[in-house]
């Protein structure tokens, strides 16, 4: 755990880093990272089922922290967004008439 922490620290040092050439970060900016790691990995795997562990997992974060970051960015659980994220796709593939 203590390595997922530090591997996600770093690439959040990275990503400052190249932005702007500064080491500055705060919790924010971690669970910024976080947060837009876990809603690229869902919109990856729309369709097909996944679940809040996977997702977690996949970000290198506990569970409870992944729900906490959730609901500070969308205000939704994650299970909801993503149900909204599917609900989106769905309606746009009926939009252009694909199914």
């Amino acid at each position: 755990m203590i390595l997922q922490i530090l591997q996600n620290y770093i690439q959040l040092l990275l990503l400052n880093f190249a932005k702007d050439d500064s080491i500055h970060e705060t919790a924010t900016d971690f669970d910024s990272v976080i947060y837009k790691k876990a809603v690229c990995y869902m919109s990856d795997n729309i369709h097909r089922k996944i679940s809040t562990e996977e997702i977690a997992k996949h970000c290198n974060v506990g569970t409870t922290f992944l729900k906490n970051i959730f609901k500070k960015y969308s205000g939704l659980s994650i299970h909801k967004y993503f149900l909204k994220m599917q609900m989106r796709n769905a309606s746009e593939l009926l939009d252009s008439g694909k199914s």
